[in-house]
């Protein structure tokens, strides 16, 4: 044809271009943007692959960029040239999945950046053996088909197996969209201990083996089973590194400085994966960093376990949503890490049950950029966010941003606390007011910044000035949280009113993970109404 056209996705003009897109190429988000005379062909494998695709021709001619959901870039012209596109683009990671409250009910959000939500294209994505042996169902007429607490799984018992295989199949049937199954063991730290399985842990060298090599056997029967009722599907069987299984079945030789699988009963399948989950991570540092030697050592002895891993990072201290969790330097060097470790699925948990005011939005587009291609410059990237999120207010967010990373350096430095999941920051030690006071000051400066947006553009003022506030609701929770008796009673009421205001303005409720109770109540109403009990 001499017509010109944008041919998006597969359609007759795919047809008949010569234009392939396969998985093994492309992966399943991965897309093709090539101009054959006067057509430009956007094709993916799959149907998001090509909406990926779209929003790639979209940077590319007009520079569209989405940096929140309430926040995209893009410049107005009146013509677009029509260059020589030749362009193959696929994610360093075929599944790339945000666990966090600002993203999990947003759907265009997520495609914008090219991320999934936690589980997305998983039957199971966590904890799942009790979801498919229910103990309401079995628990009484066959208790030994768990571990003597109750808390496991009994992973020797033939007839559990063959029940547990029996079920599994219904489940795939009833879920024909999804690709990955976690057969993951519930969330404790037991480990079914009867004969049988003490004899397991010993012939295959740790619980690990154990695990492996049933979720081995599930698998060959599941993938045989396919064969036959569902030949052109093919299902990715996970199973957690995790707990007692978080260490690898793998030996470590002193002599070649090397791992090598305990047997060849503990190398898994082809159709399955490991999914890492290291909730122990010291996140100021890589993965195979020496400070991470427990980390390090399972990510070593897994490699040469298996073939692909998938991944469950975190990146909040639970104890402390108010705090920033100050990972940002070492995303690209983890995902970096990960990449060349065979990672092909990665989940990043963050405040999954509130929003918070310590730069979420940065966080989720510097994670979905660079898990898409994480050898992208972090900083580039941190700069670019901060420049269009925060416009005229730039300057003073910037100096916030550097001025509370090199303090968090500090604490770490002085009290030990980096960057883990679970560190009790509120200690007044910890925040001299005077350390507050200088943050809040830098917020004023941010808002001087805006004032002529008022009367130029009200909208837009509005909208900055909540997004300075939004961030000024961490040194004001601590400032409350330890210093509201230097306040007259009028200062302290206005205080409180405007954090109640703001808190419910940015959808933050909890000021530490809502089912972890070790420090009380942690809802933001049960916060407000201490606060206004002890105003004198």
């Amino acid at each position: 044809t001499t017509q010109n056209y944008i041919s998006i996705g597969h359609n007759k003009l795919l047809e008949s271009s010569g234009i392939e897109t396969t998985r093994e190429e492309l992966t399943y988000d991965g897309f093709k943007i090539i101009r054959k005379g006067n057509i430009v062909f956007i094709a993916g494998y799959s149907d998001y692959g090509t909406l990926y695709g779209t929003y790639r021709f979209l940077n590319t001619t007009i520079k569209f960029r989405t940096y929140a959901k309430d926040e995209i870039y893009y410049e107005k012209t009146n013509e677009i040239p029509l260059y020589d596109y030749n362009e193959t683009n696929a994610p360093a990671f075929e599944e790339r999945m945000l666990s966090y409250y600002e993203v999990s009910g947003e759907e265009l959000y997520r495609d914008r950046i090219h991320v999934k939500s936690h589980g997305q294209n998983w039957i199971y994505g966590s904890h799942s053996h009790f979801s498919i042996m229910p103990k309401a169902t079995y628990y009484n007429t066959h208790p030994d088909w768990y571990s003597k607490d109750g808390n496991q799984l009994c992973l020797t018992h033939p007839e559990m197996k063959k029940e547990f295989i029996k079920n599994l199949k219904t489940i795939i049937q009833t879920h024909p969209t999804k690709d990955y199954i976690l057969l993951g063991r519930e969330d404790n730290n037991t480990f079914c201990n009867c004969t049988s399985c003490n004899e397991g842990v010993a012939k295959y060298g740790s619980k690990s083996g154990l695990d492996v090599v049933f979720v081995n056997s599930v698998a060959e029967e599941i993938e045989n089973w396919l064969k036959v009722e569902d030949p052109n599907r093919k299902i990715i069987i996970g199973t957690f590194a995790y707990g007692p299984t978080l260490t690898s079945p793998a030996v470590y030789d002193e002599t070649t400085k090397t791992y090598k699988p305990y047997c060849d009963e503990v190398k898994t399948r082809d159709n399955v994966i490991i999914l890492i989950a290291p909730l122990q991570t010291n996140y100021t540092y890589s993965f195979l960093d020496p400070n991470n030697q427990m980390i390090k050592e399972a990510f070593e002895g897994w490699r040469v376990c298996t073939k692909e891993f998938a991944i469950w990072t975190y990146s909040a201290n639970f104890y402390s949503y108010f705090n920033n969790f100050m990972n940002f330097h070492m995303y690209a060097k983890q995902y970096q890490e990960l990449h060349q470790m065979g990672t092909i699925s990665i989940v990043d948990q963050g405040p999954w049950d509130t929003n918070s005011p310590t730069f979420h939005e940065l966080r989720c587009y510097l994670m979905s950029r660079l898990m898409w291609d994480p050898y992208l410059d972090t900083e580039d990237l941190i700069d670019d966010f901060l420049r269009h999120y925060y416009k005229e207010a730039y300057n003073a967010l910037r100096k916030y941003y550097d001025t509370t990373k090199t303090y968090l350096e500090h604490l770490r430095i002085k009290y030990e606390l980096d960057a883990t999941c679970y560190v009790i920051y509120n200690k007044i030690e910890y925040w001299p007011q005077s350390y507050l006071n200088s943050l809040m000051d830098i917020f004023e400066e941010a808002k001087q910044a805006i004032e002529p947006l008022k009367e130029e553009n009200p909208t837009e003022y509005e909208t900055l000035l909540n997004r300075i506030n939004e961030q000024s609701l961490s040194p004001r929770y601590y400032m409350l949280r330890f210093y509201q008796n230097t306040f007259t009673k009028a200062e302290q009421v206005k205080l409180i009113d405007e954090f109640e205001e703001l808190t419910k303005a940015n959808n933050i409720t909890h000021w530490a993970e809502s089912t972890n109770m070790a420090q009380g109540d942690q809802t933001i109403a049960s916060f407000i109404k201490t606060l206004r009990r002890n105003i004198k």
